[in-house]
């Protein structure tokens, strides 16, 4: 649960490491990409959504947080800069993606539950739901 807290640096790159073991550290660079992206945690966006201020605060203290952050080839993160999720899923942008069993891969590479919607909107149902995803993993890992 604590590595859940874990904020965008060196120790969260640790732990999403050992989520992703089939990634070939010493072939490419990897940058921790936001699934859903930084630029979208805005006065804008929270208008938008009628987010209280206490929600407001809530959303901003979790979107630099594990369970909002992803390994990505250091080349793809700088083209998908700063799509939404939901823009970069129907993109077929995900590795490749040509077709609904290459997103549904995606989805169980990334510890993403295909239930829970990718807009925005959904931000902490999408939240909660791939932090338990990933609490379990690391459970199987560590112990």
């Amino acid at each position: 649960e604590d590595f859940m807290n874990y904020k965008l640096g060196h120790s969260s790159f640790y732990i999403l490491s050992l989520l992703y073991p089939n990634i070939r550290f010493a072939e490419v660079y990897f940058h921790q990409d936001h699934l859903h992206p930084n630029a979208g945690f805005n006065q804008q966006n929270f208008g938008k959504l009628a987010l209280t201020p206490t929600e407001q605060e809530e959303w901003l203290a979790l979107k630099d947080t594990i369970p909002n952050l992803q390994l990505l080839e250091g080349s793809r993160n700088t083209s998908k800069n700063d799509t939404s999720l939901i823009d970069w899923v129907n993109g077929c942008n995900v590795k490749g993606a040509k077709n609904v069993s290459d997103l549904v891969k995606y989805c169980q590479d990334n510890y993403i539950d295909q239930s829970i919607g990718f807009d925005f909107k959904d931000f902490i149902n999408f939240y909660n739901k791939r932090k338990d995803l990933l609490i379990t993993r690391l459970e199987q890992i560590l112990l």
